[in-house]
């Protein structure tokens, strides 16, 4: 379901003997969205670090600013981090191409792998 067509109010409801929550659209009567606890702590994650929707943040505008910038930087470093790893193995995996002479022979990722061997 998509945002746009989700329904604009919806009833909560939650089951006292376990952690689930149901909201229900109040005119059809039907079930808009379910959640356990695992859905319910994952979907607050996802939107948390995706959509960072922290209302109090908002009224000390350099303190929001703050945070997401050090969010901004940490992804980047990921980012990063990812790159050179990627780069390097690139430039083994070339490398022993190149230096074996074998014209043939085209080195893969598996070739790094050495599995059972003793």
């Amino acid at each position: 379901m998509t945002k746009a067509s989700q329904p604009a109010g919806v009833s909560e409801v939650r089951v006292l003997d376990q952690y689930d929550r149901y909201y229900l659209d109040p005119k059809t009567g039907r079930i808009a969205g379910a959640y356990n606890a695992r859905n319910w702590f994952s979907r607050w994650v996802y939107h948390a670090l995706h959509s960072f929707d922290c209302s109090w943040l908002y009224n000390y505008r350099p303190a929001w600013d703050i945070v997401v910038i050090i969010f901004m930087l940490g992804g980047t470093t990921l980012c990063v981090t990812s790159l050179v790893l990627a780069w390097r193995a690139l430039g083994r995996a070339l490398g022993r191409a190149f230096a074996s002479g074998s014209a043939g022979h085209v080195a893969s990722a598996s070739d790094d792998l050495v599995i059972g061997v003793e």
